[in-house]
């Protein structure tokens, strides 16, 4: 994994080591400078072995939660890698006619003579670039069924390699599983080597005979052994033979289908060289004539300056690039440079984008065209963009990991607050008398920084090591969920756990900031105890800032000249010859100029912090936050924005209550609670309604952990500020309970006493049980949509696909053939074929053609299909059925999927980069649109008009199948070759076993190459995946519980200490050992029971509105509550926080009544 959240890991991690060592290093410097201080901060850690326990497992959380994420990230780049590298070998770019389309790698429907390749092998030994590349390799790619007569086992998409044998230079020998070199040319004409995914699937060993069907024949092959797989030799089930003998089986004598292109350099290395290698290729196969055309058409200033015009979003490659371009265009002659740069497709994307830009409809439509035909051949660097893809979707998983374990590394800050804060507390008396005998505060914060250290020293290793253990579990069902299927990853795919050292390094560094960060903050309070009371055992008072606002509002002027100042002083000391000092006084002002913008910094803050206190100032930074979010388009800032003003506003309460003399306790009361509950309103309000007053606003993931942390915030604030009113509710209730009301209010009353302490950990729980609730209802509610198998597959029972060189022209009579099966088992078959196209849309702003496919479909399929339809273009009927009838009869009319049509919530499909403009996924209506498709092998172009758009969930998303759906008979005349039906669908009639049928489909037609599946086990597959990961990422998540337990754990345990006295009074006055027990545990049951609600109630609010909003893109979605998990959560939840709390109770409850009362 090379990248987080857009930074280098490299860069990551340089950056948290130069923060985490300074900080180490200076906390060693005063730790051994004040021995004393250390001393007195490591004697607590052993003292209290249970309570150090619960404090490394709360702290150490956030840094497993980290190291999760990170070694998972680097699992599914590993993987990725390991798997293109394994599969491509010593590969490293393709070489493919310009006018195979773009799914075309390895073999594809167009040819080309031999004699090319051979003048292309004389074309690079007189350039330069001939030092990079070691291998030239033309050959055949062509899937065939192929059976093993043996063990009648077929594979219906077995790929024919032929390759030949005087090629191989540089792409290394093929090499049985034994470790033993074979030799291509040691084959004869009916003889075969097979790869190990092949041997697998057809449980062939050497000596076998295999039967390879191709147009209406049969070939025989023998097996002379089964060689590794990967390079030349494939990672899916593929049969090597030799070059001539595939030629002769594919009737294209004198023809190959692509070039395999070798780098100089290993697996790895080689490509390290695709740029120079596949720009120098590029160059060669440019026509041009056409260069110099599109080079005429651009020499314009206002295309060159907005080329030439700086971007953020381009990387440095690409702006390289770019001013290569630029340059080209204001030379008079054509330049290799130039023409490398135009040929790249990514600047050529770049120059559509601009001339889009320019509103240059025309142009870009020119240059669109002319672009096409630019090259004879396509160079794909596929190596290259297989291992950019691997980090790509390693860094994003990663990303998604993290943003889920952010509100349990929220949690886990808030724990290790509070367990200072409690620590301080239970130490006040003792750092009281150590302040009055001459301590300083500096030397509280530093005790509590040491003891602090040592706690994350050791929680930040342990967490790093069982945070790679957590990702190698979900590494492992990882790959148990990708071998049941549904997942959309590729069939051999598997995922490998694999740990990169400076994920390591970047989640202990990170863990470690968070932490000592968090720890400083807290001593810093500690530190400003109040001696007096600290010692006497006394309320902390109340402190009231005595220092002049004028004295505040000159604070950053006195912190920038402060070094000045020092530094004059040093040089007039050494002018008085007072060199020890003046050296001082130097070397003080000197660290008082580094940390300068620091101090002047929060200088800054601590003017500012007096108008927000008085809430006006608060509300302007707010409006300011919002208008930048609505003009920006920002969710995040507008949402910040609106809170920040509601605060704005109580804190203005507040300020205007206590001007009027209304009681403290009151106005508080009133601005406290107007804060929350107007808060929590706002934030639960509908997003539809919310896009009605501020407009169509951008919010990614990161909206869900904001909007988490702001509902609860939220919640626990109104809850804990009106806690009085809470225990007069519970006094009222509890009245009929006799004997064990007294123990009830005794365990309400002291958390809600105790606001602060009671307020962190009810946050805990509610975020953690927030989380979990919302990932529940959201798993519910998608996998009840894509499990919806009668809206998603349309009505039919079962797919079965055909090999493309083994069709079948009439299937209905293929079947009355069969011996086994019977028409009449079957009520309808539709057929129909990809085929994939060039498209753009007439009279759009984007003109450029992009990549898509048409699903050519027969009469018989447009009339039986069930799939339903999102919007329906005006003219063309209100049902379904009157769009499937319109098609038939006017073959140029097309429906499309919904991955081509935007949403206003950009719900997109970042696959697809043909899309439709001036439409919306959730318009209703529409008007007929006008497209033009284009066949990449002839280059003619059909024009054809989108009447209608279907549903999401068709075909489960597009798993099942995508592209845009036209009758093929339109096609079938504007395309020269007939295209067989490659796929088609079955209606079974009642009472026949669907699953029985297919097997018998498969069965006998796997001559043809026939595979097939049940639909409804297909999307149940699907299905099931989707909430294996879902669960997977709610398990994650869970593991913000163990932080909220801890946490209960350690205010437990400090209870029992504070409250020593009060339970020796209790004994005293007839409570029995159960009572105390009760009490205890019925505190904890209140605190773990309203976090507890109040994370399901605001989980739920959210989830609701999260579904309704996906609603308008996915009707299917719909909102149900998991009752049965969710019980199951509480129920975990409840119990381990008892058992938690159950050893302090039980001490509790062991206390003498004369041993607490003369405790202090």
């Amino acid at each position: 994994m090379e990248e987080l959240f857009g930074l280098s890991m490299d860069v990551v991690m340089v950056f948290l080591l130069a923060v985490f060592l300074p900080v180490l290093a200076v906390v060693a410097v005063m730790a051994w400078r004040n021995r004393v201080m250390l001393k007195l901060g490591l004697r607590n850690i052993p003292r209290r072995k249970s309570q150090t326990v619960l404090i490394v497992v709360g702290i150490m959380i956030s840094t497993l939660i980290m190291a999760a994420a990170f070694g998972t990230g680097d699992s599914i780049s590993y993987s990725i890698r390991d798997n293109a590298v394994g599969s491509l070998g010593t590969i490293d770019e393709i070489i493919v006619s310009a006018r195979a389309s773009e799914s075309d790698t390895i073999g594809s429907a167009t040819y080309f003579p031999f004699q090319r390749y051979q003048q292309l092998k004389a074309e690079l030994e007189a350039l330069s670039v001939s030092e990079s590349i070691d291998g030239l390799a033309p050959s055949i790619g062509e899937p065939v069924p192929t059976v093993n007569n043996r063990t009648s086992l077929s594979e219906g998409q077995m790929r024919v390699v032929g390759v030949d044998p005087d090629t191989l230079d540089g792409f290394g020998r093929f090499h049985l599983l034994s470790g033993e070199e074979v030799r291509l040319d040691t084959l004869g004409p009916n003889d075969a080597l097979i790869n190990e995914e092949a041997a697998n699937e057809l449980d062939a060993v050497a000596g076998d005979e295999l039967v390879s069907f191709v147009a209406g024949s049969s070939v025989n092959f023998r097996v002379q052994g089964v060689v590794d797989s990967g390079g030349l030799a494939g990672r899916d089930s593929t049969l090597l033979v030799r070059l001539d003998r595939a030629q002769q089986m594919f009737g294209r004598q004198g023809q190959v289908n692509s070039m395999a292109v070798s780098n100089l350099g290993g697996v790895i290395d080689g490509a390290q060289r695709s740029d120079e290698v596949t720009d120098a290729l590029r160059v060669l196969f440019t026509d041009r004539t056409v260069a110099g055309d599109l080079k005429d058409l651009l020499h314009r200033n206002d295309v060159i300056d907005e080329l030439a015009s700086p971007r953020l979003t381009v990387g440095e490659q690409m702006s390289a690039d770019l001013s290569t371009l630029t340059d080209g265009l204001s030379e008079s002659r054509l330049t290799d440079r130039f023409i490398g740069a135009l040929a790249d497709e990514d600047v050529q994307e770049e120059v559509l984008d601009a001339l889009a830009r320019l509103e240059l409809s025309e142009v870009e439509r020119q240059a669109s065209t002319l672009f096409a035909g630019l090259a004879e051949f396509r160079v794909v660097d596929i190596k290259k963009q297989a291992l950019e893809a691997a980090d790509r979707v390693g860094s994003g998983v990663t990303s998604i990991f993290i943003v889920m374990g952010l509100f349990s590394i929220m949690v886990g800050v808030l724990l290790i607050f509070l367990i200072f804060v409690m620590l301080a507390a239970a130490r006040r008396s003792e750092m009281g008398m150590a302040r009055a005998v001459g301590a300083k505060r500096r030397h509280l914060v530093q005790m509590f920084l040491f003891e602090g250290t040592a706690y994350s020293l050791m929680s930040g290793a342990i967490g790093v090591v069982l945070g790679l253990g957590a990702s190698a579990i979900i590494v492992y069902v990882a790959n148990r969920i990708l071998q049941g299927g549904g997942s959309g990853a590729p069939e051999n795919f598997v995922m490998v756990a694999h740990f990169e050292i400076r994920s390591a390094i970047v989640a202990y560094c990170l863990g470690m900031v968070i932490t000592l960060g968090t720890v400083g903050v807290s001593a810093y309070q500690v530190s400003q105890l109040n001696i007096v009371s600290a010692v006497r055992g006394l309320p902390t008072p109340v402190r009231m800032s005595e220092t002049p606002f004028r004295y505040v509002l000159f604070g950053p002027l006195r912190a920038f000249v402060r070094p000045a100042l020092i530094a004059a002083r040093g040089l007039r000391a050494l002018v008085s010859l007072e060199l020890g000092r003046g050296l001082g006084l130097l070397l003080q002002a000197f660290w008082t100029g580094i940390t300068s913008p620091a101090r002047s910094f929060w200088a800054v803050l601590k003017v500012l912090w007096i108008p927000m206190t008085h809430g006006w100032l608060t509300v302007v930074v707010g409006v300011l936050l919002t208008w930048l979010g609505t003009s920006g388009d920002n969710a995040a800032s507008m949402r910040i924005g609106i809170t920040l003003v509601i605060i704005g506003v109580g804190l203005t309460i507040k300020t205007l209550s206590r001007r009027t003399g209304l009681r403290p306790d009151v106005g508080d009361r009133i601005a406290y609670t107007f804060m929350g509950i107007v808060s929590l309103v706002f934030w639960i309000i509908p997003f539809d309604t919310l896009r009605s007053i501020f407009g169509e606003l951008e919010g990614g993931i990161e909206m869900f952990f904001i909007s988490g942390v702001a509902m609860v915030a939220a919640a626990v604030w109104t809850v804990m500020y009106n806690a009085d009113l809470l225990l007069k509710v519970l006094n009222y209730f509890t009245s009929p309970f006799g004997r064990l009301r007294p123990v009830l209010v005794t365990a309400v009353a002291y958390p809600m006493a105790a606001k602060f302490r009671t307020g962190l950990t009810l946050a805990m729980f509610a975020l953690v049980i927030f989380t979990l609730i919302v990932m529940s209802i959201l798993t519910e509610a998608f996998s009840a949509a894509v499990g919806d198998s009668e809206n998603v597959v349309g009505g039919w029972d079962i797919q079965a696909t055909v090999n493309m060189n083994t069709p079948i022209d009439d299937i209905r009579q293929a079947i009355d053939e069969q011996p086994d099966l019977d028409n009449r088992d079957i009520s309808a078959i539709g057929g129909y074929t990809f085929i994939p196209v060039e498209a753009r849309q007439v009279g759009a702003e984007e003109q450029r053609w992009e990549f898509y496919s048409v699903r050519a479909a027969d009469d018989q399929f447009l009339e039986e299909t069930g799939a339903g339809l999102k919007i329906i273009a005006d003219g063309y009927g209100d049902t379904p059925e009157e769009v499937w009838a319109h098609l038939r009869q006017d073959p140029l009319l097309v429906v499309v999927d919904s991955l081509v049509v935007p949403s206003r919530e950009g719900f997109t499909n970042d696959e697809m980069s043909f899309e439709l403009e001036g439409l919306f996924y959730q318009d209703d209506e529409m008007e007929p649109i006008d497209i033009e498709v284009r066949e990449p092998s002839t280059g003619q172009v059909i024009p054809l008009k989108v009447i209608a758009v279907m549903d999401r969930s068709s075909d489960a998303f597009g798993e099942l199948g995508m592209g845009m759906i036209a009758s093929r008979s339109g096609l079938d005349a504007a395309i020269p070759s007939r295209i067989p039906t490659t796929t088609y669908r079955f209606k079974v009639a009642d009472g026949v076993d669907v699953p029985t049928l297919s097997k018998g489909l498969e069965s006998a037609f796997r001559e043809n190459g026939m595979e097939s599946d049940v639909l409804s086990d297909l999307v149940d597959e699907i299905a099931a995946a989707n909430r294996a990961f879902n669960y997977l990422f709610t398990t994650f998540m869970g593991l913000g519980l163990l932080v909220g337990i801890a946490a209960l754990g350690v205010v437990s345990l400090r209870a029992v200490v504070e409250r020593r006295q009060q339970i020796g009074v209790l004994r005293a006055i007839g409570y029995r050992r159960m009572m105390v027990q009760l009490s205890f545990l019925t505190e904890s049951s209140f605190v773990v029971l309203m976090g507890t609600a109040l994370g399901i109630g605001l989980g739920t609010m959210i989830s609701y509105n999260i579904v309704k909003e996906i609603q308008t893109d996915i009707e299917t979605v719909r909102f149900a509550i998991p009752w049965v998990q969710i019980v199951i959560i509480v129920a975990i939840a409840y119990f381990f926080s008892l058992a938690t709390t159950f050893l302090p109770a039980r001490q509790a409850s062991n206390i003498y009544p004369a041993e607490a009362l003369r405790y202090e």
